[in-house]
């Protein structure tokens, strides 16, 4: 229930952020833990306005990983 209220707040801001200074679409970050470079320990978002042009890349080119997909299955599944 309480991430349902975080995130209706989410959209409410960025829509207002968005009509307020124009922005014509919004990133919205979240950082957990120290490798993905999360130094303020809390949840929080992040929300970055967006204009067409402006340069930013919110999706960096990554190197392709090689990892065995069975392997990788097995370990992501949840247990009771």
């Amino acid at each position: 229930a309480l991430l349902t209220i975080v995130s209706a707040t989410v959209q409410s801001l960025a829509i207002h952020y968005n009509h307020r200074i124009g922005s014509s679409g919004t990133n919205l970050l979240h950082a957990s833990g120290v490798s993905a470079q999360q130094s303020v320990f809390h949840l929080h978002f992040h929300l970055i306005p967006r204009f067409d042009g402006d340069g930013l890349d919110a999706w960096p080119k990554l190197p392709s990983a090689q990892y065995d997909k069975n392997e990788l299955l097995e370990r992501l599944q949840m247990e009771d």
